[in-house]
């Protein structure tokens, strides 16, 4: 590797505060079905589903979410239910359960960070700032939250970093379908196969149906 491709700029401790700023978007519970947000667990990524009827929606209020915002699960955050709302969660709604977050893109860039809140010493941050018993007894301190600490390189580097890992992702993907595919052709041909639809060279289909008296079969 060329030496002059190395950033001599060190990484920097940064709080979450100094690029991290919640945005609430409250809106009036909708008089009709519309589309929610949840967030999986163990860094997962997000979901939607259709509320169809709002009746059954205890809040009156409630908070919308855009592309590119960080979203928490502040009952489940202990879990990594933490993710980056991707464009199929653009304009959901969230109770105030799930705060959302935007970046100061001039000090970290998303596409760095959604990396690294996967990793397990974020996930074991989120932890400890979700004080309490199990299930829906730890609660997230949102102050807490912009408190933690993370190590964050320049942002060439940041970029780089994402860049490398996004590759892998795109061929691990690349990868998953692939054998998917070959699952599904195996098990086509396994069918066809045991049913007498594909034979070998040599067989013919009067060998597959020649009959066998019971009498004629030899004793063990």
């Amino acid at each position: 590797m060329n030496s002059s491709s190395i950033s001599t700029v060190p990484w920097r401790e940064m709080f979450l505060g100094k690029f991290l700023r919640m945005k609430l978007r409250k809106v009036e519970k909708p008089n009709e079905s519309y589309l929610r947000l949840g967030v999986r667990s163990h860094g997962k990524g997000i979901f939607t589903t259709t509320v169809i009827d709002p009746d059954t929606v205890a809040m009156s209020h409630l908070f919308k979410v855009h592309t590119g915002d960080l979203i928490v699960s502040i009952t489940f955050a202990w879990e990594g239910a933490i993710a980056m709302v991707t464009a199929e969660g653009d304009g959901a709604l969230v109770s105030h359960r799930f705060p959302t977050y935007i970046f100061d893109k001039s000090k970290v860039l998303p596409e760095y960070f959604q990396y690294l809140m996967l990793s397990r010493r974020f996930f074991y941050d989120l932890g400890l700032i979700s004080p309490g018993g199990a299930g829906r007894n730890r609660v997230m301190s949102k102050q807490d939250f912009l408190k933690l600490k993370v190590q964050i390189p320049p942002i060439p580097e940041e970029r780089k970093i994402a860049d490398i890992l996004f590759t892998w992702d795109e061929a691990i993907a690349r990868t998953e379908r692939l054998i998917a595919v070959l699952k599904a052709r195996k098990k086509g041909f396994l069918q066809r196969l045991l049913t007498g639809q594909v034979r070998f060279p040599g067989f013919s289909q009067s060998d597959a149906t020649q009959e066998i008296k019971y009498g004629a079969i030899p004793a063990d």
